[in-house]
């Protein structure tokens, strides 16, 4: 389970090592074009809710991974969530 910090407030979404090692590969590809979207992960856990990021150039993003090794990437993975994040609704994932 990894774990993207936003921000300097404390705000963080657990999400897993695959899905956060994706989203890090997307977040750089659209940045490098400067092309901020919209990141929901969704939680089913009463404890933490379900909580939408704004993600452009200037945001403090930190990706924290408890896996030692990347996998590799899934290009087919990729183009999907790179599709979505452009989209009007933004990218949506799951937390952990």
């Amino acid at each position: 389970m990894g774990r993207l910090h936003y921000g300097d407030d404390g705000t963080t979404a657990r999400l897993d090592d695959d899905d956060l090692e994706h989203l890090e590969v997307v977040i750089v590809n659209k940045l490098r074009r400067a092309e901020p979207f919209l990141l929901t992960v969704e939680s089913t856990d009463a404890l933490e809710p379900t909580v939408a990021f704004w993600i452009h150039e200037h945001a403090d993003l930190r990706f924290a991974f408890d896996r030692k090794e990347a996998a590799p990437t899934d290009r087919t993975r990729l183009e999907h969530m790179i599709q979505q994040a452009s989209s009007t609704a933004g990218l949506h994932l799951r937390a952990v």
